[in-house]
């Protein structure tokens, strides 16, 4: 695996890139659908601590888009 090659700052720089994206992403889905689509993609694990690195706005923000699209 390319992680086992890189030394703990680079996999820590890698991580911290893909944690990043994983924000952008989230932030930038605009149905619950899309959400849905970043789930499935991510596990449970890296979609909370990208959640959870997020403001509180932004948080609130994607909390209201899925209760509002999930009954």
């Amino acid at each position: 695996m390319v992680t086992e090659l890189l030394s703990s700052e680079q996999t820590l720089n890698l991580n911290t890139i893909e944690d990043e994206m994983l924000q952008l992403a989230l932030l930038e889905a605009e149905t619950v659908g899309q959400l849905a689509a970043l789930i499935v993609d991510h596990t449970h694990s890296e979609i909370m601590q990208a959640f959870e690195r997020l403001s509180y706005p932004q948080q609130h923000q994607l909390q209201e888009l899925w209760e509002l699209n999930i009954p």
